[in-house]
């Protein structure tokens, strides 16, 4: 692992563990084995350090990029695919998810960085829904904001089932929810007089 990779894992660890406010660049610096002045050369600041682990380690920066390997051509099947290895990779980061939630009032500065996950998921989502229209399978749709109506649904739950309810309920109701949410986006798509048509 480069000293750059070390710094943003040790990072990672730490703004979890103790908030972005309460992590210093000493101690994320001293987890990975290297001085302050090494931190300062490879980010430049604190701020910098976070804006990379964030983009390094949020739900949708961890999914594959490129969703040209999962896709089936089935609507339904697709979006229950997407929507699975998102809910993973937020299951996975979930500290994260908590700690930018209890940061966010304190430290107006992390709300832009924050504004960046969803711009990510909504990307991923949006490449999907190309391709889909590229390859003749659904019909031109305003996707910007299909994407983003997806992610919202899919954060909404993390919220509810995994942040703030702190039990099982988010793996009983997982499956349900979400191919309802694949069925709902399937529908819309085929339905010709829904409002998503451009």
């Amino acid at each position: 692992m480069s000293v750059r990779e070390a710094i943003v894992h040790a990072a990672m660890e730490i703004f979890s563990e103790k908030g972005y406010t309460g992590a210093t660049t000493k101690e994320i610096a001293d987890k990975a084995g290297c001085n302050e002045v090494t931190l300062f050369r490879h980010f430049g600041n604190k701020e910098s350090l976070f804006e990379e682990s964030l983009q390094r380690f949020s739900p949708p920066s961890i999914m594959p990029k490129a969703l040209s390997d999962h896709v089936t051509g089935d609507v339904k099947k697709d979006l229950t695919g997407i929507a699975n290895r998102y809910l993973d990779a937020a299951v996975e980061q979930l500290p994260y998810i908590r700690m930018s939630i209890i940061e966010l009032p304190r430290n107006p500065e992390l709300a832009r960085l924050v504004a960046l996950i969803p711009v990510h998921m909504a990307s991923n989502v949006n490449e999907y829904f190309l391709k889909m229209y590229e390859d003749g399978l659904v019909p031109k749709a305003n996707f910007d904001r299909l994407s983003e109506v997806f992610y919202n649904m899919l954060f909404q739950y993390v919220l509810a089932a995994y942040v703030f309810e702190h039990d099982e309920r988010g793996a009983k109701d997982r499956t349900v929810y979400v191919e309802t949410c694949a069925d709902l986006f399937a529908a819309a798509l085929r339905n010709p007089n829904s409002n998503i048509k451009t």
